[in-house]
């Protein structure tokens, strides 16, 4: 007797998921965020409980414009505590840049795909690769400014106009990668 073989599936289908999966993901990636973002800065347990809050509703409802407000608000955060980071701190810049961006992508998948209908694995490669693409130019590009603002201080210190023209062109280097992809699969 000859061990039993896998199927071939009726519809072509590959491997899938559940569609709440990438529900689950963006809020795995938005809590990490949240606690990468207020650790060390918080003056009281309750500090991070209204971004957390929004976290789930962003999640429940990755459609509206809850996914936004959430972004902003923590982005606002950690632009805000960047100014005052410690050298050894930096670590952090990179880390929320990424988890940014897959909260984003995460949420943005997530609204056009119903909770309980099956996702193809292999239709995640593409938003996979830009995420990867995106981060393997911006971390760096951060971590340099981050660096650079501690070295030379504070941005409200040294001016700070200096320190948006670096941020707005690490903003457009690590779009290079998603045009390209894009370019190349159109």
């Amino acid at each position: 007797m000859s061990a039993p073989q896998d199927r071939p599936s009726i519809c072509g289908l590959g491997r899938t998921v559940p569609g709440w999966v990438l529900r689950a993901g963006g809020l795995v990636a938005g809590g990490m965020l949240v606690v990468a973002v207020l650790a060390g800065r918080s003056t009281g347990p309750f500090d991070a409980a209204p971004a957390l809050v929004l976290l789930l509703l962003a999640t429940a409802a990755p459609g509206g414009p809850l996914p936004g407000l959430f972004l902003v608000i923590v982005a606002a955060t950690q632009l805000v505590a960047a100014a005052t980071m410690e050298p050894s701190q930096l670590w952090r810049l990179p880390l929320a840049a990424a988890l940014l961006q897959a909260v984003h992508t995460l949420c943005a998948l997530a609204a056009g795909v119903p909770v309980r209908a099956r996702l193809e694995v292999a239709t995640l490669r593409r938003p996979a690769l830009r995420w990867l693409a995106v981060q393997a130019i911006a971390a760096p590009v951060i971590l340099g400014v981050g660096w650079l603002a501690a070295v030379r201080g504070s941005a409200a210190a040294v001016g700070g106009s200096w320190v948006v023209a670096a941020g707005l062109l690490a903003a457009a280097v690590s779009l290079l990668p998603v045009l390209l992809l894009r370019r190349r699969a159109g």
